[in-house]
C-alpha cells in the first residue's frame, strides 16, 4: 500500500498496482517506493474518482473513444456501461476537476473519457 496525501490534507492508502495505472505515480513510486506521495493540486474527492477508474481498468480495457465525438449520448460513444455510469454520476464541475487530475496524473483513458463527457454536454 502507498500513502497519498491530497491538497485538502486527506491521507489515502492505495494499492501500488492501482496507482501504477497513473504514469506519473508509477514513476514516483519507482524512484521512491517508501515515500508518501503529496498531491498538492488534487482534492481527496477528486482523487477517489481517479482511483475508482484505475481500480476498474486494472481488470478491464480502458474505453475506446472514437473521435470526433458524433453523439450527445455517452452510450453511443462508449460500449462498456460501467464507463457511461461512472461519468454520468459526475456533475460538470467534478468532471472538469477529474479531467484536470487525469491530465496531471497522466491517466490517458480517464482523460479521454472525461473529455468525451464534456464534449457531449457542449453539443446539447
Amino acid at each position: 500500500m502507498v500513502k497519498v496525501t491530497t491538497s485538502d490534507g486527506e491521507s489515502i492508502e492505495v494499492n501500488k498496482s492501482i496507482l501504477d495505472k497513473s504514469i506519473l505515480l508509477h514513476g514516483i513510486i519507482d524512484e521512491n517506493p517508501d515515500d508518501e506521495i503529496p498531491l498538492p493540486s488534487i482534492t481527496g474527492a477528486v482523487f477517489k474518482e481517479c482511483i475508482k477508474y484505475c481500480e476498474y481498468i486494472k481488470d478491464h480495457d480502458p474505453p475506446q473513444i472514437e473521435k470526433p465525438i458524433r453523439s450527445t449520448d455517452m452510450k453511443e460513444i462508449v460500449e462498456d456501461e460501467w464507463y457511461v455510469n461512472f461519468v454520468a454520476a459526475m456533475d460538470k464541475d467534478l468532471t472538469i476537476e477529474v479531467l484536470l487530475a487525469s491530465k496531471y496524473l497522466d491517466i490517458p483513458g480517464l482523460l479521454n473519457l472525461t473529455c468525451a463527457k464534456l464534449a457531449t454536454q457542449m453539443k446539447d
